[in-house]
């Protein structure tokens, strides 16, 4: 990622492309979001290259019961940071 970077070659947008109406980009941002780790963007390889801090995500996931929003969080947080371990 990084070298990519540097040759000016890393593409860091989704595939899906950005929404064209603010209506659209309201609705992606409170209903199509995703798990984060879960979609095409390289999530780890990106942390992989970030300071160690605390690092936080938000998980908007209408439709889900409280509970399970909790247990994907934590099932998805800890298949990240096995991977960056």
């Amino acid at each position: 990622m990084v070298a990519q970077h540097r040759a000016g070659t890393l593409k860091v947008e989704s595939t899906a492309g950005t929404p064209k109406s603010f209506e659209r980009v309201v609705r992606e941002v409170r209903e199509d979001r995703l798990i984060p780790g879960v979609d095409e963007l390289p999530l780890v390889e990106f942390l992989k290259h970030m300071p160690e801090r605390p690092i936080r995500g938000e998980v908007l996931l209408p439709g889900y019961q409280t509970q399970k929003v909790f247990d994907l969080t934590y099932e998805y947080s800890q298949k990240i940071l096995n991977q960056l371990c």
